[in-house]
């Protein structure tokens, strides 16, 4: 019996335990086909970010001061409209960057210039953010 409950225990953790919408332990919730595009974008983003600040600083004279935590989001939605998203969390106190990978994975085709295209998406969806 004490089996059967701590067997029950695991399986509610592992289908309730998630980070940026990802199941940890149990990563049905994301199909594997997106694995290498996660991972990429992962690689990726923290340049991206970079980068797009830069880029804001340096021809619209746009500059930030201070921080804001940001959390980023993979999900997948066959019926949205929109490849990313940004939007704010704890009343505005974090950001979070939303990436629908169905809509992402139509561009994605591991090449330079899919990534590009991702990382214009990402200054798009960032200059929403300031």
């Amino acid at each position: 019996m004490a089996y059967l409950e701590g067997k029950d225990l695991f399986k509610a953790v592992a289908n309730h335990t998630e980070f940026n919408t990802l199941k940890m332990l149990n990563r049905a919730s994301v199909s594997p086909e997106y694995e290498n595009l996660i991972q990429g974008i992962k690689d990726r983003l923290a340049y991206w970010l970079d980068d797009s600040l830069t880029a804001f600083s340096s021809y619209l004279g746009i500059s930030l001061s201070g921080t804001k935590n940001m959390r980023v989001e993979f999900y997948e939605d066959v019926s949205a409209s929109t490849a990313a998203s940004m939007g704010t969390s704890d009343g505005g106190a974090s950001l979070v960057l939303r990436f629908d990978l169905p809509k992402i994975a139509q561009v994605y085709d591991s090449t330079d210039a899919s990534w590009e295209q991702i990382d214009a998406l990402v200054a798009h969806e960032v200059i929403h953010g300031l």
